[in-house]
């Protein structure tokens, strides 16, 4: 991916740090007459070290990165995509598995509910942050990824939601019980798998104990 964001002010911290150890390195290893030559149309490690440094500090103040999450109902869940999330198993205690083979998303399990990631899909707020050829790949791995996930079984209502997320730059979608239900999108109900036009969140499904 040709991504152009910056690197996080810790990554230049740590190269401003490592490149002070090299000027001190090279510095011994030359004369002066030597030194001066080697850098005379160029910055010396001193110098780029001081401009990472100063970068990283704007950064870090100037922009902070936010992770959002959509919080809706488990009534937006058709039977179907009920019962898919509820074999998936989550990571394991070391955090080595996100799912088993034949599963398209990221889950984590959590009381009356699931988080679901949309790593890798969303289009971060401002699409400005983003250059013309990253978006082309966010894109077509979203593409890629609803296109599992259908196969996988879950309904065109659940694609819709995952699409509104990721194109609203959210990066987890928690489906609660006691969670509110998203305007313009249906609900059903968990038994007959039929649209409800009214919904009590208080009684929302959420996954066996």
């Amino acid at each position: 991916m040709n991504d152009q964001r910056l690197p996080s002010a810790d990554f230049l911290d740590d190269c401003a740090i490592d490149l002070v150890n090299l000027h001190a390195l090279l510095r011994r290893q030359f004369s002066e007459e030597q030194w001066a030559a080697l850098f005379k149309q160029t910055d010396t490690p001193e110098q780029i070290a001081r401009k990472l440094l100063d970068r990283a500090s704007d950064e870090r103040f100037r922009k902070a990165n936010f992770w959002t999450m959509l919080d809706l109902s488990t009534g937006h869940l058709r039977k179907g995509d009920f019962e898919l999330l509820e074999t998936y198993r989550g990571v394991d205690e070391d955090g080595e598995r996100d799912g088993d083979f034949g599963q398209s998303l990221y889950v984590t399990l959590c009381p009356c509910g699931w988080i679901i990631s949309t790593s890798g899909c969303l289009a971060p707020a401002p699409d400005r942050d983003l250059s013309p050829s990253a978006r082309i790949d966010i894109e077509e791995r979203r593409a890629e990824k609803i296109s599992e996930m259908r196969a996988e079984g879950f309904s065109e209502e659940f694609v819709a939601l995952f699409t509104h997320a990721c194109e609203n730059g959210v990066t987890d979608i928690r489906f609660h019980a006691d969670a509110s239900d998203l305007p313009g999108f249906p609900i059903f109900d968990l038994m007959t798998d039929e649209r409800e036009e009214e919904y009590d969140v208080g009684v929302a499904p959420g996954p066996a104990p």
